[in-house]
């Protein structure tokens, strides 16, 4: 029975129909080169997700996405690990995307497969582990949208096109703010914004590849988190320029706090505040922010 699974995503740029232009490098001695699939990554309503394509609806992968495989065997032995996989093609028009790796040569029988995206930064057995800045540009940012794919179980990878029996279903394990500044009483360009949380959302953020549903775990992180913006932002009637947040899900009651603070060229704004709320995985809080004066 052929698995079919849909994979899903949030970069910053959208991707019409791209391959890989120049002939890849052959796979190591000992290797085979093989591909697995995916669905579209998502379409998302504005209340409960990040939205980033053209029509601020749809999310595609893009040129340089990258995805890490693990390859169990039946009896839960890792026969590779972490191996990367890069977007080989996209096809934006049927939703179809296929990534191309290289793993050992593996045994005939049944196998799972368990994937994580992007490439984390540091890997201990099935678990991964990824940096979320505490200080962020404003823009949507892919490598800080850590997914976890449910597991799939399938026949041994072979050499070549392995898209339609491989296919996976990615559940996003961040949270997004998406702020549009409504309105600027601070009469200057806006170069920082300063979020002040009751408690950490960056940090080093680890999750697990072997189980999609668990919560990730937060360490050594800070409750501040700073959008430094590479241009400073001009607020208007006619220009409400939107930035974006990627925080790790945290759940803070309703009495406390988050503060909101703008920063001009050369003044900073009364903080602006909002209430605590649950700020769950996989979804986006949209906030429309009305910057105090100084």
């Amino acid at each position: 029975m052929k698995l079919w699974t849909t994979l899903f995503a949030l970069p910053l740029l959208a991707a019409s129909c791209s391959e890989n232009p120049e002939p890849a490098p052959q796979p190591e001695a000992g290797t085979i080169r093989v591909t697995v699939g995916s669905g579209p990554r998502i379409d998302i309503s504005a209340d409960t997700r990040t939205a980033l394509g053209d029509d601020g609806v749809t999310v595609r992968w893009t040129d340089g996405d990258e995805i890490a495989l693990w390859g169990l065997d039946a009896g839960g032995g890792e026969r590779f690990s972490a191996a990367p996989f890069a977007l080989w093609h996209y096809n934006a028009s049927f939703g179809e995307a296929r990534f191309r790796g290289d793993i050992p040569q593996l045994e005939a029988g049944e196998y799972t497969y368990l994937a994580v995206s992007p490439r984390p930064a540091a890997v201990e057995g099935t678990r991964a582990t990824y940096e979320i800045p505490a200080e962020q540009s404003g823009a949507f940012d892919g490598a800080c949208d850590v997914m976890v794919a449910a597991p799939v179980t399938a026949a041994a990878l072979t050499e070549g096109d392995n898209s339609d029996a491989v296919r996976f279903d990615f559940a996003h394990k961040m949270h997004v703010l998406k702020i549009r500044l409504a309105e600027n009483r601070l009469s200057e360009p806006v170069t920082r914004l300063e979020i002040a949380f009751p408690q950490p959302v960056t940090g080093r953020l680890t999750v697990d590849a072997a189980d999609a549903e668990a919560a990730p775990e937060l360490t050594g992180g800070s409750n501040v988190l700073t959008l430094r913006f590479p241009e400073p932002l001009e607020v208007t009637p006619e220009n409400e320029p939107v930035v974006y947040a990627m925080i790790a899900p945290v759940d803070i009651p309703a009495e406390e706090q988050i503060t909101l603070t703008a920063f001009g060229t050369g003044e900073q704004s009364k903080p602006a505040t909002l209430g605590g709320k649950l700020f769950a995985e996989g979804h986006t809080t949209p906030l429309a922010l009305h910057i105090p004066e100084k």
